[in-house]
């Protein structure tokens, strides 16, 4: 990641480009040498933030690695808009896996098609749809038709497809898996919030394993219990908000304890 200097999109390189917005200089660097510190070694983010579901899709797609809808959009960003792990260069990603709750798979992979990078895996683990039989869906009877899943069997579900980037990918890459996991305010909704904790712990830790970049999405207010139990699972925090129509992002760095200034998506 990184940028070039006068202009507004990033180049290849491996740097990480700070979010404009930080307190000081020195703020920046420790936080550009974060942030690529955990495209390097992997990393998981969780997006907070009620009622501001397009910048929770703007933030989605971005952290996928799926490029920017157009560089007019760019464009008008420029003096705001940076990579950070939201990476606008998607030829460095190799495998994106959606986790969500939406029946119609086709239609939820449909929104990360638009990268140029067509030899891109893309698949999608619908919750609604999952194999009730599995092993690690421990008590099939308490199920009916349109249930959630037990968790057990979700968590096998997304190892098995990470294990997969694994096991397929001989030249896997730093950050070459992108993961998003949306449904996680309906798994809160279903099922014990111990037994959440634990998928996620899980799941974050396959995904540094891979190297790969995470997200999770819990569209409520950052103050929430929920959040304040989830949050230390996970390397980075994006809190959204809408302000007079313009959908905001702040950043919090959990081991550094850095935060950004609140800034366009």
């Amino acid at each position: 990641m990184g940028s070039e200097s006068g202009g507004s999109d990033v180049t290849e390189t491996d740097s990480a480009t700070v979010p404009r917005g930080t307190v000081d200089t020195e703020t920046e660097m420790t936080f550009a040498q974060t942030l690529d510190a955990l495209k390097r070694e992997g990393s998981s983010v969780l997006v907070v933030g009620a009622d501001s579901q397009g910048a929770h899709e703007a933030v989605c797609r971005r952290l996928a690695g799926v490029h920017r809808e157009s560089s007019s959009d760019s464009d008008s960003n420029s003096d705001t808009d940076s990579e950070t792990l939201e990476t606008a260069d998607s030829r460095g990603v190799q495998y994106r896996l959606r986790v969500t709750g939406t029946v119609d798979e086709t239609t939820s992979a449909d929104s990360w098609q638009d990268c140029p990078n067509q030899s891109t895996r893309t698949r999608t683990i619908s919750t609604a749809s999952l194999d009730r039989s599995r092993p690690g869906h421990t008590h099939p009877s308490e199920s009916l038709p349109g249930e959630q899943p037990l968790i057990g069997t979700l968590g096998l579900e997304i190892i098995e497809a990470i294990d997969e980037f694994d096991r397929e990918t001989a030249d896997r890459r730093p950050a070459g898996l992108r993961l998003c996991l949306d449904s996680l305010v309906t798994l809160l909704d279903e099922h014990d919030t111990d037994e959440v904790f634990r998928l996620l712990h899980l799941v974050t830790t396959a995904t540094t394993h891979a190297r790969g970049v995470g997200h999770v999405h819990l569209p409520l207010d950052s103050d929430h219990d929920a959040v304040a139990l989830l949050e230390p699972l996970f390397d980075a925090v994006v809190e959204l908000r809408t302000r007079d129509g313009i959908d905001e992002q702040r950043w919090t760095l959990r081991d550094r304890e850095l935060v950004t200034e609140w800034m366009p998506v």
